[in-house]
């Protein structure tokens, strides 16, 4: 049952968090040309959100989507590096990304 009450407290946090996500890549998509990504538009969604609506039930999603999702989008995406293509940039960049 406590599972079930911390997963009911994370979606609403988490669902703004993805209308969000999804806002900014729509803005992003409609720019004539791109001058920033769509995680620098949401994270100024965020802000300004943020600024003027804090209502405590997004909490604990919104940490969520901050902390475990974020990671794992990271993560996600230095495994779609593959060694080749950072070999290709230079030797050194394996060894700065290593140590």
């Amino acid at each position: 049952m406590k599972i079930i009450k911390k997963v009911w407290g994370i979606i609403p946090g988490l669902a703004i968090s993805i209308l969000i996500a999804v806002v900014a890549k729509t803005i992003e998509r409609r720019l004539p040309i791109h001058i920033v990504g769509a995680s620098v538009i949401a994270l100024f969604i965020g802000m300004i959100i943020n600024h003027f609506w804090r209502p405590d039930f997004l909490k604990a999603g919104i940490k969520f989507a901050s902390k475990k999702v974020l990671k794992f989008a990271i993560i996600l995406l230095g495994a779609s590096l593959s060694v080749g293509v950072i070999l290709s940039v230079g030797k050194l960049s394996l060894m700065v990304m290593v140590f």
